[in-house]
């Protein structure tokens, strides 16, 4: 994917996002504000069935992930099956496979954990309210136990009640603290 000198001196000069963590997740981040030339980006890699960019936008989460952290796991937000089988690709799933070729996160065998949780919805986030998002969170279910730490991958986080379910499920089944990171998020 080729980005023009604009863009990428835009994307050079934003700053990450350190916002309050939703409620059970003990830290979030995401590289970028959901505006501009990062919005853009992430459209391309979900609605644009453009793949290839998942190393670029994973590249870019690496740098605030803490391998000092001592994770245990990483952990794709699941998405929901329908919205998964239209798109031809799990976004998070092949974003959190590139933090953790990135970042060299050596946990799980070098692989996110992508059976950790499991989403059980057919309901999808996107066009949804704020108070819709947080009064009826997607249904994440814990599937296999995860201990100690855990970083959750996410591709955008708009109220954080999907990585609070997600939190959540993974706390049910024995983990630590949960870190999120996000490419974008909305502010």
């Amino acid at each position: 994917m080729f980005l023009c000198e604009d863009c990428v001196g835009e994307l050079n000069a934003e700053s990450p996002v350190w916002g309050d963590p939703p409620p059970g997740v003990s830290q979030a981040v995401s590289s970028f504000r959901h505006e501009g030339v990062a919005a853009g980006l992430l459209r391309a890699f979900k609605f644009g069935r453009m793949e290839g960019l998942a190393p670029l936008l994973a590249g870019f989460m690496a740098e605030h992930v803490d391998v000092a952290d001592g994770l245990t796991a990483v952990v794709p937000v699941p998405s929901a099956p329908l919205r998964r089988r239209m798109r031809g690709f799990d976004a998070a799933a092949l974003l959190a496979a590139g933090v953790v070729e990135t970042a060299g996160v050596g946990v799980a065998g070098h692989r996110p954990n992508t059976t950790a949780i499991r989403r059980v919805d057919r309901g999808r986030q996107r066009g949804r309210g704020r108070e819709a998002r947080l009064t009826a969170p997607p249904t994440i279910l814990p599937v296999t136990r995860v201990a100690g730490p855990v970083l959750l991958v996410d591709d955008v986080i708009t109220t954080g009640a999907t990585l609070s379910a997600c939190a959540a499920a993974l706390r049910r089944n024995g983990a630590g603290p949960v870190i999120a990171v996000s490419f974008t998020r909305r502010v």
